[in-house]
């Protein structure tokens, strides 16, 4: 997914990607499923976001008032309130956008160090702890270093039309908490399932241009002219046989990722516990397809793409 966002940096992601390593009888079918997709990724992982947000403000409510017991209707209320105030930030207060994730990432690091430094005293009681404390050490700084320098840019524009809708699909989406959490957590398990299924059709696609070469290195675009659709390596590239064997491996990964998704939570689930995210996620699909072949190919052109050869030095 690196590789791609280097050789085309766009906010589009996985629904131009397909359309750019898509075959060229498929290519606008290919990402229009690909941007239901990510869509229905998105809108899940909203969801889900504001849910957990909202329980653990009823776990703190639980913690201070032991006699209080919370109701599904009080979490959808909870989750609204968590969804007001992300619209607000997003929004309104987008200017201080910068401010609050600089309090947020300071937040993030102290919580980081309040697990850190009890682990190490931990360290005694770990089996190998000469390796596997290291280890952890290392890996979730690397991992707290990346997630937590990643900014916003402060005069990007607002795309106030998609926060609202997102943010109504989300809050009508709750209601379905007060009927049913377990309905709730099938929709929202769509996040995985979707987005999974965009990470592994498109990195799939890179690896097929892969091996067999279809992708252009930049040295050999010298003195010619760059054309809009053609595949360049961009400078973040992994070259060779580890490229491939890299790629192959993300592939495998979404894939096992994606199927486990779709698993109930113990061996013989009964109704209320079944994972219906697989009937979810194929339902729309269906709907996707039947839509586009009635309708949207009619009026979907494939994302915007800004033709302007240049010639490269």
């Amino acid at each position: 997914m690196g590789e791609l966002a280097s050789m085309a940096p766009t906010s589009g992601g996985q629904y131009h990607w397909a359309s750019m390593l898509a075959p060229s009888f498929c290519k606008k079918f290919v990402s229009y499923i690909m941007g239901w997709l990510v869509i229905c990724g998105w809108q899940a992982i909203l969801a889900g976001s504001a849910y957990l947000g909202g329980n653990m403000i009823l776990a703190l409510a639980q913690l201070n008032y032991p006699n209080y017991s919370p109701r599904l209707w009080h979490g959808t209320l909870v989750y609204w309130g968590v969804m007001a105030v992300a619209i607000g930030i997003n929004t309104a207060a987008s200017k201080l956008l910068p401010k609050i994730e600089s309090f947020i990432l300071g937040l993030h690091i102290l919580g980081f160090l309040a697990i850190l430094i009890p682990l190490v005293h931990m360290a005694e009681e770990i089996h190998g702890a000469n390796v596997v404390i290291p280890w952890c050490m290392l890996s979730t700084t690397l991992l707290n270093g990346i997630l937590g320098f990643a900014m916003v840019q402060s005069d990007t524009a607002i795309p106030l039309y998609a926060i609202f809708v997102m943010a109504l699909v989300s809050c009508l989406i709750g209601l379905i908490n007060i009927g049913s959490s377990t309905a709730f957590n099938d929709v929202i398990s769509l996040g995985v399932s979707s987005l999974y299924a965009s990470y592994v059709l498109t990195e799939a696609l890179l690896l097929y241009h892969r091996i067999i070469g279809n992708i252009r290195h930049p040295k050999q675009m010298a003195g010619s002219t760059w054309q809009a659709n053609e595949l360049v390596w961009g400078p973040f590239h992994v070259p060779g046989i580890w490229g491939i064997l890299l790629n192959a491996f993300g592939v495998g990964y979404g894939i096992i990722v994606f199927i486990f998704s779709f698993f109930p939570q113990s061996v013989k689930p009964d109704a209320a516990h079944m994972n219906f995210s697989c009937l979810m996620t194929g339902a729309i699909m269906f709907f996707a397809v039947i839509y586009y072949h009635v309708y949207a190919r009619q009026v979907y052109t494939g994302p915007v793409v800004e033709i302007a050869p240049y010639q490269i030095s």
